[in-house]
C-alpha cells in the first residue's frame, strides 16, 4: 500500500517529529508492506509543485499534521489533490484537531478522518487495519462525518507509556540535515494554563529515564548536531529531575547546546546553585513570563507569582552564562495595554536578551477558546486564530500591541541598539511609548528595517524629543560600524597624529600608520575609537570613553 506524507513546515531550519514519531513504533512486517513517500517544503514553497509531487505518486492515502502556520497552505494543496484523484484517502493530525473538529470536517469532505490526541500507540494499529483492508473508522481517537451525514467523535488518545516509545530518530525519516534537533525529554504538564492545548489534561507527566537519554545524546553528538531543543512544556516542573538533566547535558558541553523552556516562579535554590555552576554557553533559556499581573495570571490559569517570576528572570540574567529569551502574551483576560506596556519595561529593566511579545490565540482544545464567552474574548476563527479583542482591550489597542511588538524586536532585540534603549527605558518611563507612537505617525513599523534604518529612526526621534541622548547613540552606531558620513556621526571627528597633539589620544600607545583614530566630545567624556584602515566598514577595533 502506499502511503505519502505531506510534510510543510513553517521554514527549511525547522522538522516535524510527526512522521519519525509514528512511524518508529511500527514493527517491521508492516515496513514490509507500506512504501512511503515523502513530500515536503515550507508555508513559502510553491504549491503547484508539491501538489504535483502528490499526484505523480499515486497514494492510496495521504497524512499530514496540521498547526496554525501550516493550515491554510496544506489544505489548499490537498483539496487539489482530492479533485485529481477521488480515491485518495486523507487522514490528518496535529494540534489543529484537539477540540471539536465537526465544523472541520463539514467544511472540508474530501478529508476522510482527523485523528486527536498523542498517536504513537495507536498508529500501528491504524496501519495494520489499513494493510488489511478492515474497518479502521472505530479506533480511537479518529473523528469522521459517515455517509449519513452524521459525526462520529472516538474521544482523544494518550499515550499509555511514554517511556517505553521507540525514539523518533530510529526511524529512516528522522531527518539529520537540520541545524537543530528536538528532543522530549518528558511529556505532560504540571501548570494548568487555559491558553495552552496542555491546560486541560490531567496525565501525569512521564518521564524519559537519564541512560536512555544519553545513548540518544551519543548518537545526537555523534552525528554533527550542535542545537538541541527540549521539548518539555517546563523544564524545571520538577527541579530535581531539571538538576539531574543539567548534569547530563554538561557531559555535552563541548558539543552541543541545549535550548530550554524555563517557570521562573520555580527556581529552587538547589537549582539555582545548579544553574551557576553549569559551562557557560551550554544553555539557550525560553522563560515564559505571559504577564506580570497576578490577577491576569490567576485568570489565566497559570501558577506561580508575577514577582517570584520577574525575580526568577533577574536571576537567570544574572547568570551571563547563557541566552535569555523571555515573553509576554498580549490580549490574555484582564491584561490592559497600559499593563503590557508596565510589564514590557519592567523586562526591559530585566535586560534578558531577547523579549517577545506575542499574540494570544485562540488554539483548538484550549479553555480559552471553548470559553472564549465567557472570558470576554472574541478570536477570529481563522488560523491562527488570533484575538481580535477582549473586554480590557480593544482592536485598537491589539494592533498597538503588535507595533510594540516590532518596535521591541527591531531596536531591543538587537544587541546594537539594547543597551542605548535599556538605558533610556530607565531614565524615563515615557520614552518606549514616545517612540513607539512616533513610529505608528511615520509608518516606519511597517517597512522592511535594515540596521541602518532602524539607527536613523532613533537617531531622528531623540534628536526631536531626547536631544541629550544623542552623544550615546552615536557611539552605539559607530560601535555597530555604521557609516561616519551619515547625520548620526556628524560630531564624531578625526584624529590626526602630529597635528592634534593638544588633544590625548589615549588609544595611541605605539603608533601605527595602518590605523585611524576617532572621538567624539560629549559634555562630560570623550569617546575614542580606533579602526584598521585595510577592514572599510568595519566596527572599532577598539573604544574607550575618557570623562572630565
Amino acid at each position: 500500500m502506499q502511503f505519502l506524507w505531506f510534510d510543510i513546515n513553517a521554514s527549511f531550519s525547522h522538522s516535524s517529529l510527526a512522521l519519525p514519531a509514528l512511524e518508529a513504533q511500527l514493527s517491521v512486517s508492516q515496513r514490509e508492506r507500506i512504501k512511503w513517500q515523502v513530500v515536503n517544503g515550507t508555508i513559502k514553497s510553491d504549491p503547484s509543485t508539491c501538489l504535483l509531487n502528490i499526484i505523480k505518486f499515486t497514494p492510496d492515502v495521504i497524512f499530514a499534521t496540521l498547526w496554525l502556520f501550516n493550515h491554510n497552505f496544506v489544505m489548499s494543496v490537498l483539496k487539489k489533490a482530492h479533485i485529481l484523484n477521488l480515491d485518495i484517502k486523507i487522514i490528518l493530525g496535529g494540534p489543529e484537531f484537539l477540540g471539536d473538529n465537526y465544523i472541520f470536517l463539514r467544511n472540508n469532505p474530501e478529508v476522510s478522518a482527523v485523528f486527536r490526541g498523542e498517536g504513537e500507540e495507536i498508529f500501528p494499529e491504524f496501519v495494520e487495519s489499513f494493510l488489511n483492508f478492515e474497518e479502521w473508522k472505530s479506533i480511537k481517537g479518529i473523528c469522521f462525518i459517515d455517509d449519513s451525514g452524521l459525526y462520529h467523535d472516538k474521544q482523544t488518545v494518550y499515550v499509555n507509556d511514554f517511556k517505553k516509545l521507540t525514539p523518533p530518530e530510529n526511524s529512516e525519516f528522522f531527518n539529520w540535515d537540520k541545524p537543530f534537533i528536538q528532543i522530549e525529554t518528558s511529556r505532560s504538564c504540571f501548570n494548568t494554563c487555559k491558553f495552552c492545548i496542555s491546560g486541560k489534561t490531567c496525565v501525569k507527566t512521564e518521564n524519559i529515564p537519564v541512560d536512555s537519554l544519553r545513548k540518544r545524546l551519543n548518537t545526537i553528538k555523534d552525528k554533527g548536531i550542535r542545537e538541541v531543543r527540549i521539548l518539555d512544556r517546563t523544564f524545571n516542573a520538577n527541579p530535581a529531575r531539571a538538576i539531574e538533566l543539567l548534569s547530563l547535558f554538561e557531559e555535552y558541553s563541548s558539543y552541543i547546546q541545549f535550548h530550554l523552556e524555563v517557570h521562573p516562579s520555580f527556581l529552587t535554590p538547589k537549582l539555582r546553585e545548579k544553574i551557576l555552576k553549569i559551562t557557560e554557553g551550554l544553555l539557550h533559556v525560553e522563560v515564559g513570563i505571559q504577564s506580570l499581573d497576578d490577577n491576569v495570571l490567576k485568570i489565566s490559569g497559570r501558577k506561580g507569582s508575577a514577582g517570584k517570576s520577574l525575580e526568577g528572570l533577574k536571576f537567570l540574567v544574572g547568570t551571563n552564562k547563557f541566552i535569555v529569551h523571555a515573553d509576554l502574551i498580549a490580549g490574555l483576560p484582564s491584561y490592559s495595554f497600559k499593563q503590557l506596556m508596565h510589564d514590557l519595561i519592567s523586562l526591559i529593566d530585566a535586560g534578558p536578551d531577547e523579549i517577545q511579545i506575542e499574540s494570544l490565540k485562540g488554539l483548538p482544545g484550549t479553555e480559552f477558546r471553548e470559553n472564549s464567552l465567557q472570558f470576554g474574548i472574541v478570536f477570529s476563527e481563522c488560523p491562527p486564530y488570533e484575538v481580535l479583542k477582549t473586554s480590557c482591550i480593544s482592536t485598537e489597542e491589539l494592533l498597538m500591541a503588535s507595533y510594540l511588538s516590532r518596535l521591541t524586536d527591531i531596536w531591543y532585540n538587537n544587541p546594537k541598539w539594547q543597551l542605548f534603549l535599556r538605558k533610556n527605558v530607565k531614565l524615563d518611563n515615557e520614552f518606549l511609548e514616545k517612540f513607539l507612537h512616533y513610529n505608528i505617525e511615520n509608518h516606519s513599523l511597517n517597512q522592511t528595517m535594515s540596521l541602518d534604518n532602524s539607527g536613523l529612526i532613533l537617531y531622528e526621534f531623540c534628536e526631536k524629543y531626547y536631544f541629550n541622548s544623542l552623544g550615546d547613540l552615536t557611539e552605539a552606531w559607530v560601535i555597530a560600524g555604521l557609516s561616519l558620513k551619515k547625520k548620526p556621526a556628524t560630531g564624531v571627528k578625526k584624529w590626526k597624529y602630529g597635528r592634534d597633539t593638544a588633544l590625548v589620544n589615549p588609544l595611541l600607545i605605539n603608533f601605527n600608520t595602518k590605523n585611524t583614530y576617532y572621538y567624539l566630545e560629549c559634555s562630560d567624556k570623550i569617546i575614542w575609537f580606533e579602526f584598521e584602515n585595510t577592514i572599510r566598514g568595519a566596527v572599532p577595533s577598539k573604544s574607550v570613553t575618557v570623562k572630565f
